[in-house]
């Protein structure tokens, strides 16, 4: 209907046209109504009039509406009618209303809409604090449904989680698919509590003056018709293919009024006369494939729309405040609309890219979601896409969202601008992350806000661009999609479509084709990224982000995740440990040896660098500052400097590439200077770069060297540090890899040395005392813990293929304490592929019944703390009961190793810091358990874990764990 159509009041004739171009007839309503009182007829064409025409006025909501009253009771018409014009009317529903929708309302309405997509109602969805966005939502979908469900296959999808557990949060938390992508959400150091299943309001912002408002819309409008046709002296941004001057000579006199005398009619006449100019115009672009100016010309249609229809003077909405919330991801709330929220529905030349539904299905990419009180619904949701860049940093991304324009009626558009900005840091703030990184060339309303942040750069320092930015997501592979029938990954523009969520953000993709989407070269590019604490530390806003509250997830799967800036000081901590030992090592050949390791580097240091690569290499004098400059923004990259009396004599950098499995580091240069040759510098860099990578859970190196013969100096070199030649690649070079493991070479002697300390601790108390370390099953371990199991009862010994696939875990090893060739006790550790990386799992405690009271499992327990800690695993988990048989507390006791509990069932879980010093300053002190000041027969006889019934390497959820154990007490002599 047309804007003047519009504005009168509905006529009989309006409704037997609407009836037409829904495909039925007089005769039909006739024969719906024939047998209704007046007053119900009457009460049915109000609703009708309410529903239909005060809404959407297209005939696919006038076939469902009708329906929908064929199938409600005549005396239900006036509170459905209530309740929708108290929807229109942004009003609260009456007492009356309200008890209806929560007695039986929603549920129809909710039954009906499953009924769409072929599902029986399992369970209630989860309560509103105000209903009235909910039901508009769901009179929406079944407006439409039929036509939703063709577009997107995966609503079906989504509406099968929110039956079965009530919402999408409830669904994140309780099924099996999408714990995956929150527990790399967690692993990554993101607070994944907060983003995943928070709710709570993140920034707010109080009105203005509302008089000041309504006539800062006269001029807002005017800009933007100067932004749309131009000056005399300068075009248009967008030529629209008319007479500009004598376009603005025809539209001078209204547009004076506007400014003068605040004239609405004014305002719509310009409207009329622009709108279908763009509305043209934007077809042209469309068929020529002009996606991006076709999309700049939608959005001045939405707002000429807005400008053009504001309220009375006497009849101005209050409005109260912009509000930034944590989206729950409600469902059916988010579908809507295609206007309002139009780049959900996207639809480039017949491809539907669905992303709303993908987005609600991975809990990975969290919304904030943007509220104008005293309105229902929200005014924006914005994705986020949390992640790293190339420097490991923990990053945010922004790019492509809409927002309603009501958006800006309260504070005008600069300052909206300035909330939303300060509401994204804020949230991002709250959930870890460092920076936010604002794709700088989106089409459509998100290149406004773009566009603004570019505005900002130029004046605040906290906010860098750059042309090209390596970006990769918590969960590229988006693990929580499995289940999507659209596409196994997201669409992003900085990115690209249905393509895994890492990689190098430059151009948009903005170019569409046949079934494409491409990079849009000749558009813009790059990103904006805004350190996060330093941009609100400078606008005075960190003291008033507010404290985070409980949220659905908490409990003991939280621990893993938790303490994370401990864990990164303690991993910090390692690094510098080795650094040291490093340093140490090599000043028997270097007496003024001094190392240093590198995130970033300064132009002194690339200067020096520089220096350093042309007495190495003078064959390559390509190389400039910017060679090094480019590195160094790689993911994870680290120089690590040789010096000798204050020079640099070496050099060792390393970055992970795209290239190479996520666990994999490449070594890309290793530089020595000429005179400082046959030292061994070369290989303590080379040891040094390995170590520090294993710190940070990497598991293999790399690199490319020439094609030199076999048993030459630079292929023995190689080979003497571990690695082997992989394969040759003419136009690079050879290809060597290193595996590196808990157990591997890198780690050798601190092993050794770990093992020789619990030698010396038990040889005083053991005869003949022999200490083995088994990683792999060999002729008769398997038999050894078997018979060393006897202690326990028979129905909780583990088999031969369950001791078998344990053994097959990551990381796994077997430590055994012998008294001459008699076994006499044994412990089995490893990663389980259930837990996060950082997890090492103790699983079996083993004594003999005559060795114990003998501290033989206190030093065990010391020593399986000790080894994972070389790496990077920085909690140890294990279970034991609350107390002993004789009322000893065994929690109490592994508290003393540093362990606190996380959660307790029939078994207490606890979870133990890999920590410096964790366990030393109270070892002395441990409590006795037992006879003398020994470990009794209850503690050394455990087991850590309990038998699973699941298949090899299964990933189930962290909260299945218990449910899967079997159930024994610690008289049992099995757990710890």
């Amino acid at each position: 209907m047309s804007l003047d159509e519009a504005e009168g009041p509905v006529t009989v004739r309006d409704l037997g046209k609407l009836l037409t171009e829904a495909g039925l007839t007089w005769d039909a309503f006739i024969n719906a109504v024939w047998n209704l009182g007046v007053a119900d007829a009457g009460n049915l064409l109000r609703y009708l009039d309410a529903a239909v025409f005060k809404g959407s006025a297209t005939p696919e909501a006038l076939r469902f509406h009708l329906r929908f009253l064929r199938s409600a009771p005549p005396a239900d018409y006036p509170v459905w009618e209530d309740i929708v014009r108290s929807i229109l009317d942004d009003r609260p529903l009456s007492d009356s209303s309200e008890r209806f929708l929560q007695n039986e309302g929603i549920d129809r309405l909710w039954r009906q809409m499953l009924a769409t997509v072929r599902q029986e109602k399992i369970t209630d969805p989860d309560g509103r604090s105000d209903p009235r966005l909910l039901v508009q939502s769901l009179f929406r979908f079944l407006e439409l449904g039929d036509a939703l469900i063709v577009d997107d296959p995966n609503i079906p999808v989504v509406l099968d989680a929110v039956n079965r557990f009530g919402s999408m949060q409830q669904y994140f938390g309780q099924h099996d698919v999408p714990r995956a992508a929150i527990r790399q959400l967690s692993t990554a150091g993101f607070d994944a509590n907060y983003l995943v299943f928070g709710s709570q309001d993140v920034l707010s912002r109080s009105t203005y003056d509302q008089p000041d408002r309504r006539a800062a819309w006269r001029s807002e409008f005017d800009e933007l018709i100067t932004t749309i046709v131009g000056t005399e002296q300068a075009p248009p941004q967008i030529e629209l293919g008319i007479d500009r001057f004598k376009f603005l000579g025809e539209l001078a006199d209204d547009r004076e009024m506007v400014k003068t005398e605040n004239s609405l009619p004014a305002a719509r006449r310009l409207a009329a006369r622009l709108i279908p100019l763009l509305r043209a115009r934007k077809l042209v672009l469309q068929r020529l494939r002009l996606l991006v100016p076709a999309s700049v010309l939608d959005e001045y249609i939405h707002r000429i729309e807005r400008y053009a229809a504001p309220s009375d003077a006497g009849q101005a909405r209050i409005l109260g405040k912009l509000i930034a919330r944590r989206s729950t991801k409600s469902v059916p709330e988010l579908f809507f609309d295609d206007t309002r929220l139009g780049s959900w529905l996207f639809k480039p030349d017949g491809i539907v890219h669905g992303e709303i539904c993908r987005i609600l299905l991975d809990p990975a990419v969290p919304l904030l979601e943007i509220w104008q009180e005293p309105y229902s619904e929200f005014m924006a949701a914005i994705p986020l896409y949390p992640g790293f860049n190339a420097s490991r940093q923990r990053c945010v991304l922004v790019e492509t969202y809409h927002f309603d324009d009501r958006i800006s009626d309260l504070l005008g558009r600069q300052e909206t601008l300035s909330f939303m900005l300060d509401a994204l840091l804020s949230d991002a703030f709250l959930g870890q992350a460092e920076k936010l990184v604002v794709f700088a060339a989106p089409w459509g309303r998100s290149a406004i806000f773009a566009d603004y942040v570019a505005e900002l750069a130029k004046q605040n320092e906290a906010i860098r661009y750059f042309e090209s930015y390596e970006f990769e997501a918590v969960d590229p592979g988006a693990s929580a999609l499995q289940n999507s029938l659209t596409g196994q990954f997201h669409y992003t523009e900085s990115l690209g479509y249905n393509r895994p969520l890492k990689g190098v953000i430059d151009f948009g993709f903005n170019l569409v084709g046949h079934q494409t989407i491409d990079k849009l070269v000749s558009g813009g590019r790059g990103v904006f990224e805004i350190d996060i604490q330093a941009f609100l530390g400078a606008r005075h806003l960190l003291n008033s982000i507010p404290d985070i509250e409980k949220t659905a997830m908490e409990g003991s799967e939280v621990a893993f995740f938790d303490r994370q800036g401990d864990r990164e000081a303690e991993l910090t901590r390692r690094s510098e440990e080795k650094l040291k030992q490093a340093e140490f090592s090599l000043r028997s050949m270097l007496p003024d040896a001094h190392l240093e390791i590198h995130r970033e580097i300064d132009s002194v240091t690339c200067a020096e660098l520089l220096v350093l690569h042309r007495q190495a290499f003078p064959e390559y004098a390509f190389v400039d500052e910017q060679y090094y400059t480019e590195r160094m923004r790689q993911r994870d990259a680290t120089l690590i400097v040789a010096r000798s009396g204050g020079a640099m004599v070496g050099m060792a950098l390393t970055f992970c590439s795209g290239l190479l499995p996520n666990d994999a580091v490449y070594i890309d240069e290793l530089a020595v200077r000429a005179d400082q040759r046959q030292k061994g510098l070369g290989s303590a860099l080379v040891e040094l770069a390995v170590r520090t990578a294993s710190v940070r859970g990497i598991r293999e190196a790399c690199l490319l060297t020439r094609f030199d013969p076999a048993g030459s100096p630079l292929m023995r070199f190689y080979e003497r540090l571990h690695f082997r030649a992989e394969a040759d690649y003419p136009d690079r070079g050879r290809l060597f890899r290193r595996s590196m493991s808990l157990f591997g070479p890198e780690n050798r002697e601190a092993i050794d040395a770990i093992l020789a300390r619990l030698e010396a601790r038990l040889n005083a108390t053991v005869p003949q005392l022999r200490i083995e370390c088994f990683t792999a099953i060999t002729p008769g371990l398997i038999e050894m813990m078997q018979s060393l199991e006897t202690v326990f009862p028979e129905d909780i010994r583990y088999s031969w293929d369950e001791f078998s696939d344990r053994m097959s875990f990551r990381d796994a090893y077997v430590l055994v304490v012998k008294s001459g060739d008699d076994p006499i006790g044994f412990t089995l550790c490893y990663h389980d592929p259930i837990l996060p990386d950082h997890v090492m799992f103790g699983d079996v405690l083993a004594v003999k019944q005559e060795w114990q009271h003998k501290r033989i499992g206190v030093e065990l327990v010391k020593t399986v703390l000790e080894i994972p800690a070389l790496t990077n695993y920085t909690d140890f988990l294990l279970y034991c009961t609350e107390r002993t048989k004789d009322g000893k507390s065994l929690v109490q006791y592994y508290r003393y190793f540093g362990g606190r509990v996380i959660d307790v069932a029939d078994k207490v879980r606890m979870l133990i810091p890999l920590r410096e010093n964790r366990a030393g300053s109270r070892r002395s002190h441990l409590p006795s358990l037992g006879r003398t000041n020994g470990c009794g027969p209850e503690a050394c006889l455990l087991r850590l874990d309990v038998k699973r019934a699941r298949p090899l390497r299964s990933r189930y959820p962290l909260s299945n764990l218990r449910a899967s154990r079997s159930v024994t007490a610690l008289g049992s002599c099995r757990r710890s």
